[in-house]
């Protein structure tokens, strides 16, 4: 509404989202359809998983795991592994300072965006307001490598399936702009709505110095109140990752290690007894450092 309107001097481009290929519930629906012996919807699955890879380079920047790149028959008996590390990303603050002249307003500092001057009709010239935005962080994980054991025998590495960073990034840019945008307007508003509450303060003050003190506070206290919006989703990992091995059907001992980049074990989960059929067989472990 806001770009289409004729009265406006500032376009504010807002990104397409454009994410419609999620590898890991791809993945899910492939596990799904082959146990419940569906191979076209299992292969259709699989095939959807892998155009993650083509179609958002950017989410996915890492290798195709091989759970994914090589298929499997629905006749082959297999025990799939899906581990999870980390924590969600989250936000921090960026500091920045709104400037006024008159009929528009500048932005200075702005780490992470640069913004032509906004126009913003009736604005007077000197004032000065601070504001926050916020900005996406990935928090990591020390683990390094997920080593898995069958009955005592290395059966191979897990593999990195999705980076739960990266999809919380890309939904955060499509909306960054507006965010902004927002944020600015707002810091403006209780700016100005501040400044003519001092000038009533000063000129209602029978003490000049009193109602400078007052006037000064109230601007303090509009800044103090103008923080990014932080919030965001906590309780979810920051990273998933798979792996595929082949397994005779029976009773087995799966063991699930967990280790930094020194090598040192962080973790060892250990599943005594599993049974294995010829459906679906998933194992589940997390390392929520």
């Amino acid at each position: 509404k806001l770009n289409n309107s004729k009265d406006n001097k500032l376009k504010i481009n807002p990104k397409d989202l454009g994410f419609y290929n999620d590898a890991f519930a791809d993945y899910i629906s492939h596990l799904i359809y082959r146990a419940s012996g569906e191979e076209d919807n299992s292969r259709i699955s699989l095939e959807q998983a892998k155009q993650a890879w083509e179609h958002h380079a950017d989410v996915y920047n890492y290798p195709m795991p091989r759970a994914i790149d090589s298929t499997t028959n629905v006749n082959s008996t297999m025990l799939n592994v899906i581990a999870f590390t980390g924590k969600a990303p989250g936000k921090i603050p960026i500091g920045a300072r709104i400037t006024t002249f008159d009929g528009y307003f500048t932005i200075s500092d702005p780490s992470l965006y640069h913004i032509q001057p906004i126009p913003f009709p009736g604005l007077k010239n000197g004032w000065n307001f601070k504001f926050e935005f916020p900005a996406m962080k990935e928090e990591g994980t020390s683990i390094s490598q997920i080593k898995v054991y069958i009955d005592s025998v290395y059966a191979g590495n897990l593999q990195l399936l999705e980076n739960i960073a990266n999809v919380a990034t890309k939904t955060f840019e499509s909306q960054k702009s507006i965010t902004f945008f927002k944020t600015a307007l707002r810091a403006v508003a209780k700016g100005i709505s501040a400044g003519q509450l001092g000038k009533t303060i000063k000129k209602n003050t029978n003490s000049g110095g009193l109602g400078d003190v007052l006037a000064f506070v109230l601007n303090a206290a509009v800044d103090a109140t103008e923080h990014a919006d932080l919030r965001t989703w906590r309780t979810i990992p920051g990273y998933s990752f798979v792996g595929e091995f082949p397994i005779s059907k029976g009773r087995h001992i799966v063991e699930i290690l967990f280790l930094d980049n020194r090598g040192n074990i962080l973790q060892k989960d250990k599943f005594s007894n599993y049974l294995i059929n010829k459906k679906l067989n998933v194992l589940e472990s997390f390392y929520l450092d």
